[in-house]
């Protein structure tokens, strides 16, 4: 069934192979996972091309890539030099193709690359294939749109290399820029080319799930970082603002939200201490699930103001415990992402 749909190049009959696509990519997730970032432009660069390239170029790039996806999530999921060894056998290899389309290959390619090198430490290098990226992406995106996104993803990337080297102030000057961009539409000082009409076109729901991802890693980093933990506040995480759809979420800081707690209910009596922890817990379960990560920089927050009172009894925290537990709901990937960090030594 699958070899069929891939030699089809009707629009309507890829929603089933995309459906397949999505299946094997989120087989090891729960139900409420979504296709990672990458897999939905690999998408639509598909249906992009549809009317653009010739049929048999379109399949022979169509097959590169899947193979690649497959090798990229074999990468993901922990046979690390193996699906490298295998992308790079791809990139050496290609079929033939035009010119446009090969570059097209080279930029999907090359974050996968990248990511080998970022998880080797090997900075530099994954630097530069990820800028790599971001430059093909440039060149392309106006006749290929998608591909805008594709280098807002490789900014984004560009990010996490200075985070995992502790270069917080660049690493937040380009998150800020992202974030402004996505919010307002406002050019950042960043390589590549923005323009408001490319901002536009980027539909909502992605653009909105391409905030959750910055913030969410940003308070990955955060959880491990104190020195991080403190200047994310103020510059990113501080009342800023998404859209979805046509309803607007507010997301307060984490440090402000829990002072807030903390200095309205300065417990001093049983009934005040429990006022409090339940408090926190409530105002935890009134985000919605894509904030898993700052459900989780909250209760790290609860923890730093409550580790040395004496009021805190095993009760309280079997209460704490008890809501992450039952109530957090997080996902198995999410859950995978907390024990690798906290299973690596911070640097």
């Amino acid at each position: 069934m699958l070899t069929r749909l891939v030699c089809s190049p009707a629009p309507v009959r890829y929603r089933a192979f995309f459906n397949q696509l999505n299946g094997l990519c989120s087989a090891c997730t729960t139900l409420d996972a979504k296709p990672l970032m990458h897999e939905t432009i690999f998408q639509q660069l598909l249906l992009d091309m549809v009317d653009a390239e010739r049929p048999v170029e379109f399949r022979r790039f169509q097959r590169l890539m899947f193979e690649a996806m497959v090798h990229f999530r074999h990468m993901k999921e922990g046979d690390l030099l193996n699906g490298f060894t295998q992308l790079q056998r791809l990139r050496t290899t290609f079929p033939p193709l035009s010119p446009t389309v090969r570059q097209l290959g080279e930029a999907m390619l090359t974050p996968m690359i990248a990511y080998y090198y970022f998880r080797i430490r090997d900075f530099a290098t994954a630097t530069y294939y990820n800028q790599y990226s971001v430059a093909i992406s440039s060149e392309l995106q106006a006749t290929y749109p998608v591909l805008h996104l594709h280098q807002i993803q490789q900014q984004f990337n560009l990010s996490r290399i200075e985070l995992a080297q502790h270069r917080y102030e660049e690493a937040l000057s380009r998150l800020k820029e992202l974030i402004d961009y996505l919010l307002t539409g406002r050019a950042p000082n960043l390589t590549g080319v923005w323009t408001s009409a490319m901002r536009a076109g980027l539909a909502q729901p992605i653009a909105t799930n391409q905030l959750l991802d910055i913030i969410n890693e940003l308070v990955f980093h955060s959880l491990k970082s104190d020195e991080l933990e403190t200047m994310i506040p103020p510059v990113v995480l501080a009342e800023s603002s998404l859209w979805t759809g046509r309803k607007k979420l507010r997301i307060p800081s984490p440090e402000a939200a829990i002072q807030t707690w903390w200095q309205a209910y300065q417990p001093e009596s049983d009934e005040q201490q429990h006022l409090f922890l339940t408090g926190i817990i409530t105002l935890i379960q009134q985000y919605p699930l894509e904030y898993d990560q700052l459900k989780l920089l909250l209760l790290g927050r609860l923890h730093h103001f409550t580790a040395h009172s004496e009021w805190v009894s095993s009760e309280h925290l079997l209460l704490i415990r008890r809501f992450v537990n039952t109530k957090l709901h997080l996902s198995d990937r999410l859950l995978r992402h907390i024990r690798t960090i906290r299973s690596q030594p911070t640097r």
